[in-house]
């Protein structure tokens, strides 16, 4: 299981609409069904992941979820403003973005020793399971115009439903920013070719610092061009899409807006 599938799961699960807090509370139950997915672990290796991600867990609940609820109370308080902030709110992002650094660098340890523990077989396994996830999402790429509906669909998701002059907009958008599944994958693979390179010389003294070095650079500090295209497309251009369009401001106190801000706030006091 990749720290990457990890941080995922746990920022997916918390900030998703759907049975939040129940799939959160039981999250050392679920994620090895997940991990499952990509890798045949051992009895012993299965111990040693459930230790880790208990002990992870725990942390993410101690130390980042009150982080989590303090950025999104600067957030709403934001969105309550007459004159909409949007370089403020894009900084509150900017934070949450922090957090997930803050997952990475948590569970590097964790990783380092299991993935020492592997063998020849669970590491060819494992990489095999990531090319076909990577098969998988070209398969289902979007097009063209799913790509703008969709752009549609994700946002009246979560800030109600969207004026004919607001899709409009959105969808011009989406077009000057289409689907980034190609470039995507792409740096999925040139990732997945350098770290099974690495995972080959595990038994390598120098192995633990190298591995963390290269987890490090890949998702806290992304130096390729297709992973910093992703990223800035994804993290930058979408937050100025809704605010450029005065969608948030137009938005915010919507009955989808607030219900699924309740979701969140719920979540998090609990």
């Amino acid at each position: 299981m990749s720290v990457r599938s990890i941080c995922i799961l746990l920022l997916t699960l918390l900030l998703s609409g759907c049975g939040t807090q129940f799939a959160y509370n039981n999250l050392t139950l679920i994620t090895p069904w997940y991990v499952d997915d990509y890798i045949d672990l051992d009895r012993q290796q299965k111990a040693i992941f459930k230790g880790h991600l208990k002990t992870l867990h725990e942390w993410h609940r101690r130390s980042e979820l009150p982080i989590y609820r303090e950025i999104l109370l600067e957030i709403q308080t934001e969105l309550a403003a007459d004159d909409l902030n949007t370089q403020a709110i894009s900084q509150q992002f900017l934070k949450l973005r922090t957090r997930w650094e803050a997952i990475i660098l948590k569970s590097t340890p964790a990783i380092i020793e299991i993935s020492q523990s592997l063998t020849d077989e669970q590491r060819a396994s494992f990489f095999q399971a990531l090319e076909e996830r990577n098969e998988k999402r070209l398969a289902e790429m979007d097009s063209a115009e799913e790509h703008s509906q969709e752009s549609v669909e994700r946002i009246e998701k979560w800030m109600g439903a969207l004026s004919p002059d607001q899709i409009d907009q959105v969808q011009t958008y989406a077009k000057a920013y289409p689907d980034l599944t190609e470039p995507t994958v792409a740096a999925h693979r040139a990732f997945q070719t350098e770290l099974s390179q690495l995972m080959s010389q595990a038994i390598m003294a120098d192995y633990p610092a190298r591995l963390g070095i290269l987890l490090s650079e890949r998702w806290i500090r992304p130096r390729d061009e297709n992973s910093l295209r992703c990223e800035s497309n994804n993290c930058k251009h979408g937050w100025n899409c809704l605010a450029s369009f005065g969608l948030v401001q137009a938005n915010s106190k919507s009955d989808a807006f607030g219900r699924n801000y309740r979701v969140i706030f719920g979540m998090l006091k609990s």
